[in-house]
């Protein structure tokens, strides 16, 4: 039940991205209309972002058998200790580099082909093949915005937590 919530507010929060862009974009609060015409995009991302879920979800799962699983051998023998220790870090790790790997390739789906997507009206693998040759020519312009834009996100959180502090929550 959690799965198939977890999916329907995917969908409609995938063809509302294209609802708020056409809003946006012709400086008008329709609903409806937007909401046929652009089913094609809207589904298109829908279908894209559950890949993307379900592939970075297999990743997840299978780093976690290969590196977290020798933790069970703690029980069985200590000189397997120091290598399920030197595992379970290694695969600590490689999550956080997949994980920043996958919040890049999101923000890169939100900012950029999300936004090519509408204005010329391409499924999302076609956004992607058109945005990739930029990802290449200027990689390091992309990874400072994706840098810039974690500085932000980062700086709200500590705003946040203060604000939370020093109000009692």
């Amino acid at each position: 039940a959690v799965a198939a919530i977890l999916l329907v507010i995917l969908w409609l929060s995938s063809r509302a991205k294209f609802i708020y862009l056409d809003n946006v974009v012709h400086n008008r609060a329709l609903i409806v209309e937007p909401w046929h015409r652009l089913r094609s995009l809207g589904n298109s991302l829908f279908l894209w972002r559950v890949g993307f879920v379900v592939a970075c979800g297999l990743v997840a799962l299978v780093l976690i058998l290969i590196f977290l699983a020798p933790a069970a051998t703690f029980s069985f023998s200590d000189a397997l200790s120091g290598l399920s220790y030197a595992a379970m870090v290694f695969g600590v790790i490689i999550m956080v580099c997949l994980g920043f790997v996958a919040a890049f390739v999101a923000l890169m789906l939100e900012a950029f082909v999300i936004p090519i997507m509408y204005k010329f009206d391409l499924k999302a693998t076609e956004a992607w093949s058109y945005l990739l040759p930029w990802l290449k020519a200027r990689p390091w312009q992309f990874v400072l915005y994706a840098l810039f834009v974690l500085g932000l996100y980062m700086a709200f959180a500590v705003v946040f937590m203060l604000t939370c502090v020093l109000t009692c929550c």
